[in-house]
This record gives structure tokens, sequence and C-alpha cells, in this order.
């Protein structure tokens, strides 16, 4: 889905150019965009990948009850594609909205490496629904014939942001330089966007957290939200760079002339 909301506001520059070729031609436009899900789901642990739940009003990390086979990990992606290529992202934080879970749990944020999707399933809860086709799974990309290199799915193991949930609010937040970074890698790389991996405590019993999708009722308010600050580019260094040399290059046709 791309952005709804676009808040731009100048960023003055007082700088000679040498000052403008150490900041690379970055003065410009600061931009704050806010960015809802183009597409959601949920792996649930399972060697058959039978289980989805790409049209859920929620989607799920962490363990439930079973002793196996109860894992779940959580799948987000958003439309970057307004964000112009080029553009320095300066910071960068996500949102969602926590429907069932207990504090004192981390939920980390992973880089996914490989496309997936988001089919039609629904229903059951944390335990989903019957896959249907292009929906990712444990073991599928798109159900029911493209498959993740590993099981779980295929993300960076070094997380880009780490929250511990609370009891302040339903509200939970990862921001920081990892996630900044993403943003920045998609940005460069819009044909690696493929959104992040969240995962929750996979080790412990009981520990599963529902989250709001971006098919929960109540409108965007409840939905994952991602906040994306970025400077849209000046006169490129490069051009600069150019000006500097020419400049320089007359003065020393002068000095011998």
């Amino acid at each position: 889905m791309a952005c709804n909301f676009v808040r731009t506001r100048w960023v003055a520059s007082v700088v000679g150019v040498v000052g403008c070729l150490s900041l690379g031609g970055v003065a410009g436009a600061q931009t704050v965009a806010t960015f809802y899900p183009s597409q959601d789901n949920t792996l649930f642990q399972s060697t058959t990948g039978n289980r989805s739940a790409g049209a859920q009003d929620s989607f799920y990390t962490g363990r439930i009850d079973v002793a196996t086979g109860g894992v779940r990990r959580g799948l987000v992606q958003f439309n970057l594609s307004s964000i112009p290529v080029g553009s320095v992202v300066t910071s960068a934080s996500l949102q969602l909205y926590l429907m069932q879970g207990q504090g004192g749990v981390e939920v980390t944020l992973h880089r996914t490496l490989a496309s997936w999707g988001e089919g039609t399933s629904a229903g059951g809860m944390g335990r989903g629904s019957a896959s249907t086709p292009g929906d990712a799974t444990w073991i599928h990309r798109f159900f029911s014939n493209q498959f993740w290199t590993t099981p779980g799915g295929d993300f960076v193991n070094a997380p880009s942001g780490t929250t511990m949930l609370s009891s302040n609010g339903p509200f939970h937040t990862w921001s920081g330089a990892g996630v900044a970074n993403d943003l920045q890698f998609w940005v460069n790389n819009p044909g690696q966007n493929f959104g992040w991996t969240l995962r929750g405590d996979e080790g412990t019993r009981q520990t599963a957290e529902r989250w709001a999708s971006s098919e929960a009722a109540g409108g965007a308010e409840f939905w994952p939200t991602l906040t994306v600050t970025y400077v849209i580019p000046g006169p490129g260094a490069a051009a600069m760079g150019g000006l500097v040399l020419l400049a320089a290059s007359r003065r020393r046709r002068s000095a011998f002339a």
C-alpha cells in the first residue's frame, strides 16, 4: 500500500562548495512518510506447510502451548516505491499493536532475504487455517511449489531491532540504526525489499503474541505502521565535484597565463 501521509520541510543549507561535497549532495527536502503493509502473514511451524493466515486480522510470533510444532513467526512487508532511489534515510520505526500477549518477552526484527506471499487463508486464530495458493508457510515462500531455502524462512540472523514487550500499553515500536539501515538498503536495492521476519521467544511454551495485521478491524490506527524520515538529495556530489574541478582548472590556467 502506498504511503498515505507525507510531511516535508526544507532544510536550510549554509555551506560552501566544499561543504556540499562533504554532505554528498544530500541537502534538500526532508520528508516524513508513513506506510501500511503491502502484505503480512504468519509462518506456522509445520513439516508440510499446510497452515497459514494470509487474510487473517492478525499475525503471530513466539510459541504456543504445544510441545512440538508450536513456533510462530510473523512476516510484514511495505511498498516503498514512493521513496526516490538515492534518498538518504535518517530514521525509521515500525509500530505494531499487540492484541494478545504478555510482558517480559523480547521480539526481534530480521530482514527477510527472499520473496513470499499472502493468500486468502483466514481463521483458526493461533493455529492458522488451510494454506491457499500463494501463501507463505513454514516451508513455502509461495504455497504450494516455491520453497524457502531454510524451513521457517530465510532472513538475516542478526536482528535489526529488538523490543521488550511491556504492560504499559498495546503499541510497541522497533527503531534505531539497524531498522534505518534496512530501509536504506531497500531504497538502494528496491528489488531486494522482502520486508521483515519477526521472532518472539521460541524456546518457551505459551509465549505467543498476537499482533494486529493490515486486515484488522478498526482501521489504520491498529495496522502495522512504518514511519520513515528521509532526505531527497539536492545537487549530486558528482556534479558539484565537477564544478569544483572546473573552477580549480580555470584558476590554474589564470595563474600561468
